[in-house]
């Protein structure tokens, strides 16, 4: 299309240069529900939030507000490869346990890893 408009050729690379010289960065757009957020509702739970990191800062509570989950296995990815026609290559693999770690966060940057082996669900984050 840019060489039908302007008759010139332009490399990948001289896009991507013109891009980043404008401060620009290739990354994932986000999808976002603020438009569906009730702001009367929000901003009072803002307001909780700032008493609570208060309470904490002046020591009358523990605060806890972060949560997030992953898991670990030894199960490699299996890459993609050339291979000839009507040959298979193989990679050695074995089952293995699964690592579920939990980890919550203080304000103040005090992180509290949890490890399991089982499936993670309500009654093991309780």
């Amino acid at each position: 299309m840019l060489i039908k408009k302007t008759g010139k050729i332009v490399s990948d690379t001289t896009i991507k240069r013109i891009f980043k010289a404008a401060k620009l960065t290739w990354k994932r757009i986000r999808k976002s529900l603020k438009n569906q957020r009730d702001n009367e509702e929000f901003n009072a739970a803002l307001g909780s939030i700032q008493e609570l990191r208060r309470q904490h800062e002046d020591g009358e509570i523990e605060l806890w507000y972060f949560f997030d989950e992953t898991g670990f296995d030894l199960q490699p990815t299996v890459p993609y490869a050339w291979q000839p026609n009507g040959e298979i290559i193989e990679v050695p693999s074995e089952r293995s346990k699964r690592l579920n770690v939990l980890c919550f966060l203080t304000p103040d940057n005090r992180l509290e890893p949890f490890c399991f082996e089982c499936g993670v669900d309500t009654d093991v984050v309780i």
